[in-house]
């Protein structure tokens, strides 16, 4: 069975009383799937190798508008003007979620839009009420894999500015933001390509072949798209809380500072 056949699991309840574990197929979002983590960390190799073995890929919105910035000579870039960056980002993720929503299928996002609350926290900046908004709106899979910090493969370029250090404080930033709102966080080796594709679909596909679930393909029978005001996420009132939560703290935040 090759890789991009491999059928994805329903997952369990938990029955220890705690907080409850969405089933894989319950909602359309549970397979859009975030390989997320701080810059250089390897994430970007990782999506392109599941995209080249059969999978959907949604590239990275802030590396694309660095690079169209600088193709044009344009100034709309995190070093010049972060917030309105910020807002770009926030802008293209939310409309990433609703096309990969529009299409149906597992859909391997590169960074999704609770990173961007990373990011500016990583920035000791106050996180505005509407990114916290959309993060409980656009809801992904409940297993989020963060590639970490790998000091043997970082490399600065023209969109990675930062130093290893930063990128470190980045990573931990955006690890705290999907934490925070239910996600969990499943940390990949620093290991070859090939080994973290196999770590990413082991652990989402589990004992398929003892389980139902839908195709990973990207021929998988497209969806219609959500009616205008829906949204093919169902925050559950945990995850509703604890953003809710993050709000209420940035804000603590914006005025002790």
């Amino acid at each position: 069975m090759s890789i991009a056949e491999r059928r994805l699991p329903t997952a369990k309840s938990g029955g220890d009383g705690g907080e409850r574990i969405m089933s894989y197929h319950e909602t359309q979002d549970s397979r859009l799937v975030v390989i997320t983590g701080g810059p250089g960390s390897g994430k970007t190799a990782l999506v392109d190798a599941l995209h080249l073995a059969g999978f959907r890929a949604v590239p990275e919105a802030g590396r694309a508008i660095v690079t169209d910035q600088r193709a044009i000579g344009g100034r709309l870039l995190p070093w010049n003007d972060p917030a309105l960056f910020d807002e770009l980002v926030l802008a293209m993720g939310m409309r990433a979620h609703e096309d990969a929503c529009a299409i149906g299928g597992t859909a391997f996002f590169d960074h999704a839009i609770p990173c961007t609350v990373g990011f500016i926290r990583a920035r000791a900046e106050p996180v505005p009420a509407h990114f916290h908004a959309a993060v409980a709106r656009f809801r992904y899979h409940p297993t989020v894999f963060v590639a970490p910090p790998w000091r043997a493969i970082y490399r600065r370029d023209e969109a990675r500015w930062e130093s290893f250090e930063q990128a470190q404080g980045i990573h931990a930033a955006i690890v705290e933001a999907y934490r925070e709102v239910g996600y969990r966080c499943v940390e990949l080796p620093r290991a070859d390509v090939a080994t973290r594709v196999r770590v990413v679909l082991d652990r989402l596909g589990g004992d398929d072949e003892r389980q139902r679930g839908d195709g990973l393909t990207r021929g998988e029978p497209s969806r219609p798209h959500p009616p205008s005001g829906s949204r093919c996420d169902r925050p559950n009132a945990v995850t509703n809380e604890n953003t809710m939560k993050a709000g209420q703290d940035d804000r603590r935040s914006a005025t002790s500072g």
